[in-house]
């Protein structure tokens, strides 16, 4: 019980929070006057031009921060770029993400690429395809990526699971190193213990690290736990950035598919549960058939994909629960995501909402099917 009681806690500083804002949408989105207080901007490409007395919440294709941010910068989109100070941390996601200045507070981010070019004064925890880090960093550094490079010094320490890490500069602290390569350049030094998993390729001289060199047997280089908490991170903001795409492009959509909810709870609960039921049946009877083994395989396919977005329709009709008036989807399906993200993560509680989400969701999606074709019958 109390746990529950501390998640609704946390939920309701968030909603609170996300309501002192300057609210800024649309194709294109353009800062050029000075804004004085928080900023969230939703759109394609954003380029915020001036500067911001406060925090930055940004959703879209391209984000670009070319000014100064006194506060918090969270940003998500296919590319991203942090070309000025942030004074209080950066949260960002997305295909490509640069940070090419200073950032004063810790960095946490994930991406295809990820390359920080300025220093951070803070910890980096970082995941992603390969990661670049070229400024100095003050703090501690937490990496999972395919290839990680660390060419700035470190005055904390570095726990990297990888594929392949490079080391390039002068580490202050502690190393931990799970990958399969490792190596340590000539302008490498570590100055606290190196420890490394025994399956991992070290190339160093000896001299390169001040302090014992430990190895552990490759069995216990990543915990499940570890495993299993990263997993939840990763899906939880891929779910989000997948939510947002989804709003921004089929917004109409989006709003008939809700609308269903809204409109007969209970009649999309039941349709819900007769296409849970019949689709894994109604493939299996068409499998029977000459044909129906490629049918089939489609119709699976669609099945699974419905599965998935049935999650996002039913936290997009929470959010607009709390939004009623908001005519842009993104801060309502911001809401629903968080809402849905924190109930399915308490014990018990949470495979029941999931369940009803799903059920929620296919509902919507079955009833938008049977409209359209009771639509086209009309027409005939």
């Amino acid at each position: 019980m109390r746990k529950i009681v501390s998640y609704l806690v946390v939920l309701i500083f968030l909603l609170t929070a996300a309501t002192a804002l300057e609210i800024r949408e649309g194709e294109e989105v353009i800062i050029e006057n000075e804004i004085n207080e928080n900023l969230y901007a939703a759109g394609g490409s954003i380029s915020v031009d001036a500067p911001v007395n406060g925090d930055i919440t940004a959703f879209g294709g391209s984000i670009d921060v070319n000014s100064p941010v006194k506060g918090h910068s969270m940003t998500c989109g296919g590319s991203i770029s942090i070309n000025a100070q942030v004074k209080d941390g950066v949260h960002a996601c997305g295909g490509d993400v640069n940070i090419n200045s200073n950032i004063v507070g810790d960095l946490l981010s994930g991406g295809g690429s990820i390359n920080v070019n300025g220093d951070v004064r803070g910890d980096v925890r970082v995941m992603g395809g390969s990661v670049n880090i070229n400024g100095k960093v003050s703090g501690d550094i937490l990496a999972l990526a395919g290839s990680i490079n660390i060419n700035g010094p470190v005055k904390g320490d570095i726990a990297v699971t990888a594929g392949e890490l490079n080391i390039n500069n002068v580490v202050e602290g502690k190393v931990n190193v799970a990958a399969e390569k490792f190596k340590l350049g000539k302008d490498a030094l570590i100055k606290g213990d190196l420890t490394h998993t025994s399956d991992t390729k070290v190339v160093l001289n000896e001299e390169q690290v001040e302090g014992d060199i430990i190895e552990i047997p490759s069995k216990k280089k990543i915990s499940p736990y570890v495993t299993k908490i990263t997993l939840k991170i990763f899906g939880a903001v891929l779910l989000l950035v997948i939510s947002i795409i989804l709003v921004l492009i089929m917004p109409s959509l989006s709003n008939r598919l809700t609308g269903n909810i809204k409109k007969d709870f209970w009649k999309t609960l039941l349709f819900g549960i007769v296409a849970l039921v019949a689709t894994p049946l109604a493939a299996i009877l068409i499998a029977i058939t000459i044909i129906g083994i490629p049918v089939t395989m489609i119709l699976m396919l669609l099945y699974v994909l419905a599965l998935y977005l049935s999650k996002i329709i039913a936290a997009l009709w929470v959010g607009k629960l709390f939004f009623k008036k908001q005519k842009n989807l993104v801060k309502p399906m911001i809401t629903g995501i968080i809402i849905y993200v924190v109930l399915v993560n308490i014990p018990y509680l949470g495979g029941l909402v999931k369940f009803l989400a799903i059920l929620i969701g296919l509902g919507a999606i079955t009833l938008v099917i049977f409209s359209k074709k009771k639509k086209s019958g009309k027409k005939r």
